[in-house]
């Protein structure tokens, strides 16, 4: 457990935008069944939630990893 934060939850400031962010880009992905631009993704991303304190490279890479876990095509 992290000492400044007791729970081991990580806080929604950051984690529930960017995970709501994913979570419609990967419902677009299927039904539109057209393979993520990974780079272009992850750059919107960081453009409409400046705040998030990750780089591109970052956001790029968590898509890249969730888009794979899920069997979604993807572009890089």
């Amino acid at each position: 457990m992290n000492k400044d934060n007791p729970g081991g939850v990580p806080s929604s400031g950051s984690v529930a935008p960017l995970s709501l962010a994913m979570q419609q880009l990967f419902v677009r992905a299927i039904t539109s069944r057209e393979p993520i631009d990974a780079t272009a993704e992850a750059a919107r991303i960081f453009r409409e939630l400046p705040l998030l304190g990750r780089t591109v490279d970052e956001i790029r890479r968590e898509i890249v990893a969730a888009a794979i876990a899920r069997g979604i095509p993807i572009q890089l």
